[in-house]
């Protein structure tokens, strides 16, 4: 029985006061959990839908756009906090919305990493005076603005000062290459022609460290007689004399890769256990390739098992902790039998980034020799994979190692650096990935390796009668690969 006012009388004598649906008109009693407005969730969301969904959309397309003119983080809204952990791409994360001590976290080792990204002195031997450029965050910008290139990079924490950088044509301090981490923005077709006419490379990482794209410069000089000694190559004997002396070299520098660390007994024997194996690839070389990817592997178990030991230094673990693992230095299986592209510890994470950067250096610098990338000896021939890329980065590997060691003992990290997916993988905070690119190695040393190997496919071509003895150039790079670095 209901009154003239809206309300029903039950049979108990207390009144119930009935409310008409926005939605569909049906007449319902008020509960808590409708709120008198519709008569069930289903009813809302079509309405929502119907009447809200456009509006409320065009209200923060708006408020984005707003914040991007104002050079704002737009993730970093009361509203959005939560979403600025995920935000570098479609990934959860293990963490819930991140408290406001976690929030001032994040911006606070943002802004220790780009301050360690400030221009210094290099005094490592393996390193030239040109450094890459490191671009990271959300709305980077590349495009030539009065002949010049202005650079723009990307938003990765609030508050923080976007940082920009103008270079001209023939400048000496232009960078040796681009290298785009994890980003998001826009680069002109005109800033391309830019870039490829002053010899800058343009390198895109993804989030894992992964090569994306690559924009190289000075192309191929197509070498068809190379081209064929490669060939050739997989069949007469000389494609395991290069991977023997590519696996020769790496492990010789995996030796003094170790130097770096502070003496152990653990170091000491891996170190004798290097030599020893070095000297059996010198004198009892192995006859095919099955046999000296076991000595690699070998080799790679006895170098990685001397960091075991090393500890790393954590700050605000109580606060945040971080798994037991990452106190000490990980186990990294042999390169060529299984994958870490996924790290599941931070210096693994470190070192993808590292090697994404070098695969870059060393695919580029193929090109240009006049080398075929995807015929490889050491690493298999698959459709859509670089393989000799990959056999020629083996002896650069150690001496990428040696930076990243050298990075990792000099530094004390925090638990805001690093951040678990819900599948266990690491995740570096953008400005820490931006410094482990820049953990490279200079074009010379790159351009060495590509160089022995072009030289012994030339003593090939040689012995054929085909072309001339190597050039002066070609004796001194597979020298200095050799000799510079022990």
């Amino acid at each position: 029985m209901t009154n003239g006012d809206g309300l029903s009388r039950a049979s108990s004598g207390v009144q119930v006061d009935q409310r008409t649906c926005e939605n569909c008109n049906s007449t319902f009693p008020l509960t808590r959990k409708t709120r008198g407005r519709f008569c069930s969730r289903a009813c809302y969301q079509r309405w929502w839908t119907a009447t809200k969904q456009q509006s409320a959309s065009r209200k923060g397309a708006d408020r984005l756009a707003q914040l991007r003119d104002e050079g704002k983080d737009p993730r970093r809204s009361e509203h959005a906090t939560w979403k600025r952990h995920m935000s570098y791409r479609n990934i959860s994360l293990i963490a819930p919305p991140p408290a406001a001590d976690e929030d001032v976290s994040w911006s606070a080792r943002g802004a220790y990493w780009e301050g360690a990204l400030a221009p210094a002195k290099v005094t490592s031997p393996w390193r030239r005076d040109r450094t890459p450029l490191v671009l990271a965050g959300h709305g980077a910008q590349l495009r030539v603005d009065a002949g010049t290139l202005l650079v723009r990079n990307g938003l990765t924490h609030h508050p923080q000062v976007r940082e920009e950088f103008r270079f001209f044509p023939g400048d000496p301090a232009l960078p040796s290459r681009l290298v785009l981490v994890d980003t998001d923005g826009y680069i002109t077709m005109g800033a391309i022609e830019w870039l490829a006419l002053q010899d800058v490379p343009v390198l895109m990482l993804s989030w894992d460290g992964a090569a994306r794209s690559l924009l190289p410069v000075g192309g191929s000089r197509g070498a068809p007689e190379l081209l064929q000694a490669q060939v050739r190559a997989l069949s007469d004997g000389t494609g395991l004399r290069i991977a023997t002396d590519l696996i020769a070299r790496k492990v010789d520098g995996s030796a003094v890769a170790l130097a770096c660390l502070q003496a152990s007994p653990a170091i000491s024997h891996a170190r004798a256990s290097l030599l020893e194996i070095s000297a059996e690839l010198s004198a009892n070389p192995p006859t095919d390739m099955d046999g000296l990817r076991l000595l690699e592997a070998r080799a790679a178990a006895q170098y990685f098992a001397a960091w075991r030991d090393l500890p790393l230094r954590w700050r605000e673990v109580r606060r945040k902790p971080i798994p037991a693992e990452w106190q000490r230095m990980p186990i990294r299986g042999s390169l060529l039998l299984m994958s870490n592209r996924h790290a599941t510890h931070p210096v693994n994470a470190l070192l993808n980034y590292a090697y994404g950067v070098l695969e870059s250096q060393v695919h580029a610098a193929l090109l240009v020799a006049g080398l075929e990338p995807s015929l490889g000896y050491l690493h298999a021939n698959r459709p859509g994979r670089a393989a000799l890329v990959y056999d020629v980065m083996e002896p650069l590997r150690p001496m990428v190692d040696a930076e990243v060691l050298r990075f990792v003992r000099s530094h004390v990290f925090s638990a805001g650096d690093v951040f678990l997916t819900q599948r266990g993988v690491c995740r570096l905070h953008p400005q820490l990935a931006r410094v482990a690119s820049r953990l490279s190695l200079g074009d010379a040393f790159v351009q060495a390796s590509v160089g022995n190997v072009a030289l012994m496919l030339r003593g090939q071509l040689r012995d054929s009668g085909l072309v001339r003895d190597p050039s002066q150039a070609d004796r001194e790079w597979a020298a200095s690969s050799r000799t510079d670095f022990k």
